[in-house]
């Protein structure tokens, strides 16, 4: 099972649901889902793409304490656990008891992500139609500077 599908397994348990669940994954903290969305308005994390339509927020393990403190001041619950990779399973940590985040997004307008546009091109940008519209811009510029240099050049003639 991916760490996306165990932590969506343990978000749908009951004792969990609206709870803010951060995981350690190495030396990072990250949430997902409606919880980055939540903890990038609070916190004012960076969002960027888990995978297709979900949202991420991820910070340095040593600067937990300051995000718990601004989710604590906020008084939302949340359940803090640790990832281990060997055996693919997320063991509960810490806890905390305040309110649920009732925020069902899992995203925030992809199509506006850099992160996702530059990781999604195909999916979602025609490539050639922004390079059709750069090339044009490009002669569009070129043309106006030889207007501008013929008209120069015209001007200085009419003047000898």
């Amino acid at each position: 099972m991916k760490f996306k599908e165990i932590i969506e397994d343990i978000k749908r348990e009951e004792d969990i649901k609206g709870r803010i669940l951060l995981a350690r994954c190495g030396v990072f903290i990250i949430a997902i889902g409606n919880d980055a969305i939540l903890l990038h308005d609070i916190c004012g994390l960076k969002l960027t793409c888990f995978g297709y339509k979900v949202c991420k927020v991820g910070m340095p393990a040593v600067h937990i304490y300051k995000y718990l403190d601004i989710i604590e001041k906020n008084n939302y619950a949340y359940a803090v656990y640790d990832y281990e990779k060997e055996t693919k399973k997320l063991t509960l940590k810490i806890e905390y008891e305040g309110k649920r985040n009732e925020i069902t997004e899992t995203t925030m307008e992809c199509e506006k992500c850099s992160y996702f546009i530059k990781n999604n091109v195909a999916d979602k940008i025609d490539v050639f139609e922004f390079l059709k519209k750069r090339q044009e811009e490009n002669n569009k510029k070129v043309m106006e500077e030889e207007t501008k240099y013929e008209q120069t050049r015209i001007d200085t003639d009419t003047k000898i």
